[in-house]
């Protein structure tokens, strides 16, 4: 990393600290957010330990179809009392009904998405057929089954924001919530300004819908020593998402995303878990200031 690229992360840093402080996050949180986290089934058992009875709720993928009830990962969640939201990409309605027609009447509440982050997947008028259509079913749903059922659209803000794109093309326009999968650009090599950052998913209008941020990301910078910049970030966006009350739902992604292009200092590693930090120098070590940001955030939205 060059002296000037340095002195940049430096300023950013510095720049986070004071927008925190012009953002602060609220002590008391407010009701009607749901704050949770995604990691592997794997590390199950680890965040609950971490995380005792703080978690809202936490995303389950399929492939394929929606995956049956009586998969481990939705029972483990629900016998913790967090809500799966599960994500399945194989396109059938007429199964989806019958999945959805089959749901326990034990399980209190399941968020719903069909094909998230499709933007690389389909035409924008494909996309919001299927997604209209899904709708439809659900619409349908019997009271005792619909009540407990959110189902919306998620879009993706690296697709969308760095190429000047708009949420508009593929927002179909329905659903539950409207949802943004939002990480910040790994090469970048800075944590933006918060406000700025998130400006254009709250400027998108829903028709009001609930804005949601099912995954929500960023790797602990190579220059961030203590990780206190990160923890700095995570502050300034929680007191943005506490004050905005079209934000009703947030997940952080715990775990590791997919290996992107080569950058300095990182490789082509992406570790976004909050208390790890990975540097190609150093390798993977243990931080915790950001997990910390993220439990208070948790727990002052707690109901």
């Amino acid at each position: 990393m060059t002296l000037t690229h340095r002195r940049a992360v430096a300023a950013a840093c510095t720049a986070l600290l004071c927008a925190a402080l012009l953002h602060p996050a609220s002590a008391a949180g407010r009701k009607g957010l749901s704050v949770g986290m995604t990691m592997t089934s794997a590390e199950y058992g680890d965040h609950f330990a971490r995380f005792p009875g703080l978690i809202d709720s936490v995303r389950v993928f399929s492939s394929g179809g929606p995956p049956a009830w009586t998969d481990s990962r939705i029972l483990q969640l629900k016998a913790q009392g967090i809500v799966p939201f599960i994500s399945h990409k194989t396109y059938d309605p007429n199964a989806f009904k019958a999945w959805l027609l089959a749901m326990p009447t034990d399980l209190p509440m399941v968020y719903l998405a069909h094909c998230h982050e499709c933007e690389t997947d389909m035409p924008a008028a494909t996309y919001i057929e299927h997604q209209r259509a899904y709708w439809s079913v659900i619409q349908a749903l019997p009271a005792s089954i619909r009540q407990r059922v959110k189902y919306g659209p998620i879009q993706t803000k690296q697709w969308t924001e760095n190429y000047g794109r708009s949420y508009a093309t593929y927002d179909p326009g329905i659903g539950d919530f409207w949802g943004v999968d939002a990480y910040v650009n790994t090469w970048g090599l800075v944590y933006p300004d918060a406000a700025i950052w998130l400006s254009k998913v709250r400027a998108h209008d829903t028709g009001g819908r609930p804005k949601w941020l099912p995954e929500l990301g960023v790797i602990c910078m190579p220059d961030d020593a203590d990780d206190s910049a990160r923890a700095a970030w995570i502050e300034s966006v929680a007191g943005i998402l506490e004050a905005d009350r079209s934000f009703k739902l947030v997940l952080w992604w715990d775990t590791l995303g997919t290996p992107g292009g080569e950058v300095d200092g990182v490789g082509t590693v992406r570790n976004f878990r909050l208390n790890e930090k990975y540097t190609t120098a150093a390798g993977t070590v243990p931080v915790k200031l950001s997990e910390k940001a993220w439990r208070r955030f948790m727990r002052r939205n707690k109901p």
